[in-house]
């Protein structure tokens, strides 16, 4: 099929004579918009809003759109379906695309015919074990206009196919309940057992085959062999041992809370278990981080710059070098998630909203917009100019393909990729150094120092591995539990049937369900490529990533859960007074912003309202990284007289251990 002829069909068959009006009843279909009323509106006069069961269907001729039918329980049916602005069709065609009409209709069920589901077939036909309403339904709606792309309606990926795919997909999510608890208490036991067994497992500079992926334990090594002070005489890995187990094993209900959440959070199934590994690196990122700041403490506070001594200025200068290694640190791996407070962690599940709120509904469906291009309103162009555009370009590719069948080649593909600095080859190279001037006192601390800084500064610096991979895998080798197995066990499933036939029709497993919208996202992808407005591949991958967004976006209305959360206070745990995870996040964004990725306005977020820049090159020979505004070089960590400091609590156990001994 041509590209155009999706635009000449790019409607619903649907009877689109009558127009909901207030005082109607309740008939007429309604365009969804937000935030929309939900006490005096079109949802408020449909005699019935409850359904268990709903169709996916398609039109068998035009454009073969696709559009949700749900089966109400009083045998009326409701119509939902996303179509393109009818007075801007050729607008879809553009990365932008235009307005999207995301329309719904209730028929009564002597209205049926009005909603000329003759014309289509049923792809899937799924039926739940728990109630709907009308409203979850319009909650996905709300959270596919409040994304930042998905709001507009484009040809290429967000069309009547994503639309019926997020709302199928997202309604079966809720019902899934992964949130096992009592297995994610078996998995932080197993985590914690290879946290502590990390001193006999990980040891990086005696063993040959980790010392290349330890470049991390090899630079702090170099810089620090054997001069640590009494309350430093423990090795790095301990710390980092002791920091990790704390962050779990302090607090296991706000640490239990969180996994739930990020797994409430996951859409797929098949995501779970990288869901999980990365709470595990950034917990470790988190501990590493922590360790290296509180070890340049002692360091940064030692003395004042007057009748600074040569031994100072070296300390300094290795304070300094421990700086720049940890903002070398906090750029690496994905950027930490933001987790709420224990207290405002709402999950998302069906059993969630039935029992929370059993003595009424929120009185409208708020909308938090947030910022990006706005699709096209109005257009110039005519049509004939568009296709007069498309033609050239097609006229264009048919003779470049000529000529390339000839042998003539008029375009040379060239390389436009960035390369890149490996931090890990730079940093091991500034290892070997440091290890070679031990023997000469660090003469030449500062010219390496210098090295660090221009790498710190670089904006096409990355690692080619997490420095702490290696320690993540040492943990890892302690879990035995398999939890995308485990996890559907004892679980809620649906009736699934293919194609209308309801006499074939199984119990399927979420996961299992997941794996059909799956096949159907590849089926879109190829449909798209067939009529030459884009890549296959790259759609499947948008597709996927976006309905997870989708699904994140997902969420109560804030006056009901400020009701639900009345009278629960936060619970403090540690973390909050380091403030890690803020300091990682301000300077991964700074890193973007001087890259151009992201807008002002990210940059304006910060958990404490001021900002930290990068100087560029220095105008007046002061060759330091960071110039500050309001802010300090590193985060505010725990000082060293704190009772709660874990590495006075580590001394403290040490000295109670040998004194035990002595006994």
């Amino acid at each position: 099929m041509p590209p155009w002829a999706w635009l000449g069909s790019s409607a619903s068959s649907g009877n689109p004579s009558l127009a909901w009006s207030c005082g109607n009843g309740g008939k007429g279909r309604t365009l969804i918009k937000f935030p929309l009323p939900l006490d005096d509106g079109w949802y408020k006069e449909q005699p019935c809003t409850t359904f268990r069961s709903f169709q996916h269907r398609k039109e068998r001729s035009g454009f073969k759109h696709e559009f949700i039918v749900l089966q109400l329980l009083d045998r009326s049916v409701c119509r939902i379906e996303r179509m393109g602005d009818p007075d801007a069709r050729f607008d879809a065609l553009s990365p932008r695309g235009s307005v999207a009409h995301d329309i719904a209709q209730c028929f009564r069920s002597d209205e049926l015919d009005q909603a000329c589901l003759g014309s289509s077939d049923i792809v899937a036909e799924i039926e739940l074990l728990h109630d709907f309403d009308i409203m979850d339904v319009l909650r996905i709606c709300r959270s596919i206009h409040e994304g930042e792309k998905t709001r507009n309606y484009t040809l290429q990926v967000f069309n009547c196919y994503f639309f019926s795919l997020a709302i199928q997909v997202c309604l079966t999510r809720l019902v899934a309940h992964w949130e096992d608890r009592a297995l994610f208490q078996k998995w932080l036991l197993e985590i914690n057992t290879g946290i502590l067994a990390l001193p006999a497992t990980f040891q990086p500079l005696a063993d040959p085959s980790l010392r290349h992926g330890s470049v991390l334990f090899r630079v702090y090594d170099a810089l620090f062999p054997h001069d640590f002070e009494s309350t430093q005489n423990s090795s790095l890995v301990e710390e980092i041992k002791l920091r990790l187990s704390l962050s779990i094993t302090e607090h296991p209900e706000a640490i239990l809370q969180e996994i739930i959440f990020r797994i409430n959070n996951l859409l797929w199934h098949s995501t779970i278990e990288s869901g999980l590994d990365r709470f595990v690196e950034e917990k470790t990122k988190e501990a590493v981080l922590t360790v290296v700041l509180e070890r340049m403490l002692p360091i940064s506070n030692d003395g004042s710059d007057a009748n600074e001594t040569p031994s100072l200025a070296m300390q300094k200068l290795k304070g300094e070098a421990l700086l720049l290694l940890a903002q070398l640190l906090a750029i690496a791996g994905a950027s930490a998630d933001k987790i709420p407070k224990l207290n405002k962690m709402p999950l998302k599940s069906k059993a969630h909203y039935s029992e929370s709120h059993p003595s009424g509904k929120p009185s409208e469906l708020g909308f938090k917009k947030s910022p990006t291009v706005q699709a096209t309103k109005e257009f110039a162009t005519d049509w004939y100019q568009w296709i007069i555009y498309y033609l050239s370009h097609a006229s264009l590719w048919l003779l470049i393909t000529a000529l390339d069948i000839g042998g003539v080649t008029l375009f040379a593909i060239r390389n436009n990729s960035i390369t890149c600095t490996m931090i890990d080859e730079k940093l091991e190279r500034v290892a070997y150094k440091m290890e070679q001037m031990t023997k000469s006192g660090y003469t030449d601390l500062d010219r390496l120092v210098d090295e660090l800084r221009v790498l710190s500064k670089s904006h096409v610096a990355v690692w080619g591995k997490n420095p702490w991979a290696d320690i993540c895998d040492c943990i890892a080798k302690y879990v035995s539990i398999t939890i995308l197995q485990k996890d559907e066990m004892h679980k809620p499933v649906i009736w699934f049937s293919l194609k209308g036939k309801r006499k074939y029709r199984v119990l399927q497993s979420i996961s299992g369900f997941q794996v059909h919208i799956q096949n159907r996202i590849k089926i879109q992808a190829k449909e798209v490529e067939g009529v030459w407005l884009g890549s296959s591949k790259n759609i499947q991958t948008e597709l996927v990533n976006t309905l997870s967004q989708v699904w994140k976006l997902i969420r109560e209305d804030a006056a009901l859960v400020e009701k639900e959360n009345k009278g629960a206070k936060p619970r403090r745990h540690r973390g909050e007074k380091t403030n890690i995870r803020a300091w990682v996040r301000k300077i991964q964004r700074t890193r973007k912003l001087q890259e151009g990725q992201e807008n002002d306005e990210s940059e304006s977020e910060s958990s404490d309202g001021t900002r930290s820049t990068v100087s560029e090159s220095p105008r007046d020979g002061d060759t330091r990284l960071i110039r500050k505004e309001k802010t300090p070089e590193g985060p505010t960590l725990e000082p060293w007289n704190d009772p709660e400091n874990p590495r006075r609590r580590l001394e403290a156990n040490k000295h109670y251990e040998n004194n035990n001994r002595s006994i």
